[in-house]
């Protein structure tokens, strides 16, 4: 299922097998993208932004328009409504034998989670002699079950049955595949806030706002922990997975409402932290205890977070429920264990439906 990390690592993956080649040929498989033409483009790189993949796309000639419709629709190829949702899931994939992939599954790549520019361009900076009108970027969201997979040119695709391909991307060396991708669409760079300009503080962004996501959350003192968690519009990259796992680190029912939440600083800070811990590893983990992202991964939560973000990371190792280990064998504590012996106190664990949506809880260590 993918979270925001595992859409990390897809985009980075993209972006060291496609960032500055040209595309021989693109072929989609949604009839609205079915004619777009983007023979002769470049690819400037790919980024994530929240579970949101953005690829970044320099047009070599601006007076031919990839589709003639481009500019007359809000954005070409999303679904009505799609930009304004949450989506759903975590994880990451991987391509087999002749390729390599991320998405749902476990598998190698990665990707930049800098935040998306308002100028056209690249990743981080606007290229020399760039106009707007002429960088556009290929938007994606993995849901529940995308992937992208990059094979050598002439391999075969070993990602899933060809019916699920939405989008191959070929250059002369490497063919970049998507699967199961939803809300796919082409836009004008310089309008990439019409797909992501909805969503909160991206929890892997560089310069991730702790203290605007913390009042985000705090604007929704009635919503329930496990809902407001997983609403991207308050904080961007967490799903089904990590909201399940960070509240029972921390205690806290996924019913119980915001406003119940002991230590909303702590609570986003240990997010950010285990997101960070898990964007470079192929199978994720939330049975670290504090401290535990590594010193790059530490270094970059403190330094985005600021002094709050500091504190709720120290919170969270102290108050005696974020943090500890889980049996060895055991990556996550609750997500995906129902009826299993809880980790630290031996009650099965259950699952419900919450706002349309699965959620896993230990009924006496999130007592509440």
């Amino acid at each position: 299922m993918p979270e925001g990390d595992s859409v990390w690592r897809a985009a980075r993956l993209l972006d060291g097998a496609l960032a500055g080649r040209a595309l021989d040929r693109a072929d989609f498989r949604v009839p609205r993208l079915a004619t777009t033409r983007l023979v002769g483009w470049r690819v400037l790189g790919a980024v994530s932004r929240g579970k949101h993949l953005l690829l970044r796309l320099l047009d070599p000639d601006p007076d031919l328009d990839p589709d003639p419709g481009l500019d007359s629709v809000p954005v070409l190829g999303l679904d009505p409504g799609a930009a304004a949702g949450s989506g759903s899931g975590s994880g990451s994939g991987s391509g087999s034998g002749s390729g390599s992939g991320s998405g749902s599954g476990s598998g190698s790549g990665s990707g930049s989670g800098a935040q998306p520019q308002a100028a056209v361009g690249g990743v981080g900076s606007e290229p020399g002699g760039v106009r707007p009108g002429r960088a556009y970027t290929l938007h994606s969201h993995l849901r529940m079950d995308g992937s992208w997979r990059t094979y050598p040119t002439g391999r075969r695709w070993t990602g899933g049955p060809g019916h699920h391909i939405r989008v191959a991307l070929h250059t002369a060396d490497v063919v970049a595949v998507g699967y199961h991708l939803h809300d796919l669409a082409l836009v004008p760079t310089a309008r990439e806030a019409d797909l992501v300009g909805h969503l909160g503080p991206d929890l892997l962004a560089a310069d991730f706002d702790a203290a605007e996501a913390v009042r985000r959350l705090a604007a929704h003192p009635d919503a329930p922990a496990a809902d407001a968690l997983r609403d991207q519009r308050l904080l961007a990259g967490i799903g089904n997975v990590y909201a399940a796992e960070l509240l029972f680190r921390h205690g806290v029912p996924p019913t119980a409402p915001v406003r119940a939440v002991p230590d909303l600083p702590a609570l986003v800070a240990d997010a950010r932290r285990l997101l960070l811990l898990n964007r470079d590893r192929p199978r994720r983990t939330t049975d670290a205890p504090a401290g535990a992202a590594g010193a790059a991964g530490a270094a970059g939560a403190a330094g985005a977070a600021g002094a709050a973000g500091a504190a709720g990371a120290a919170a969270a190792g102290a108050n005696g429920r974020a943090g500890g280990r889980a049996r060895r064998g055991e990556d996550l504590f609750v997500y995906g264990r129902r009826g299993r012996p809880c980790l630290r106190c031996g009650t099965p664990i259950r699952m419900g439906e919450q706002g349309g949506r699965v959620s896993y809880w230990c009924p006496r260590c999130q007592a509440g």
